[in-house]
């Protein structure tokens, strides 16, 4: 099985050509026949209030070994031919990708419950913080999407 994980500073995007090369060379000679890839970008609004950016920070040694666990595990789970997880940290702008899993396999239904397994896994158990800054104040974003104020002292 193929497992490509990283954190980048930069777009996760521009890793995600180089993966879907190596699924599409392995789809040559297996019973690979779906992809399917999930990106989360940064939303423009939560609850109506105007988001100005995200700032993701890791314990990135942890970080990296935790979304390689999670990208192997998940894959021998459901079959997969390979899988990758990019994550961004640093400072990430409305409508710029913060995330990128992709999973290929043999068709659709494992790919999509694979895709949505890593994500899900991915929020709860990655040592990523997620800094919400908006114009009403900066929240920090547990896995659960539960905002907690960050208090200045």
């Amino acid at each position: 099985m193929i497992v490509r994980t990283a954190l980048v500073e930069g777009d996760p995007l521009n890793l995600l050509q180089g993966f879907l090369g190596e699924v599409s060379k392995l789809a040559v000679d297996s019973e690979t026949g779906g992809v399917e890839v999930f990106v989360g970008v940064v939303k423009g609004r939560v609850a109506g209030v105007r988001v100005e950016k995200l700032v993701y920070t890791a314990y990135g040694e942890v970080a990296s070994r935790v979304l390689e666990r999670i990208a192997r595990e998940e894959g021998e789970r459901f079959g997969l031919e390979a899988v990758a997880i990019f994550h961004r940290v640093g400072e990430v702008k409305p409508g710029e990708a913060t995330v990128v899993i992709a999973a290929a396999g043999r068709g659709r239904e494992e790919v999509n419950k694979a895709t949505r397994a890593m994500i899900d896994r991915v929020k709860k158990e990655a040592p990523i913080f997620k800094l919400e800054v908006r114009e009403d104040g900066e929240y920090w974003v547990l896995g659960d999407e539960t905002r907690v104020k960050r208090s200045r002292s």
